[in-house]
């Protein structure tokens, strides 16, 4: 099957940093990265916002379904010990 009649998956992500995460989110990764996932998928920011207590972050993954699984496990892995909620 080629790419073009692959199915297709997606799912998007909001990931909340309150008070002192933000720094501790900084220390782990040394800059707003994004986890390791599969070539085939994509990530899409969009958008950010908060106030002095929290920041919240959105994006949205897309791929071959074949692959989401993986994906999940990697936006999983990366996020541990953060508040984060994949919808």
């Amino acid at each position: 099957m080629d790419k073009e009649n692959e199915k297709q998956s997606r799912f998007k992500l909001r990931v909340t940093l309150y008070n002192d995460d933000d720094e501790k989110f900084l220390k782990k990764y040394k800059n707003f990265a994004n986890p390791k996932i599969h070539s085939s998928w994509n990530i899409e920011n969009l958008g950010a916002g908060g106030s002095l207590d929290y920041s919240f972050y959105e994006y949205e993954y897309s791929g071959p379904i074949e692959f989401r699984f993986e994906v999940i496990k990697s936006v999983e892995k990366f996020y541990e010990n953060f508040n984060f909620k994949i919808k």
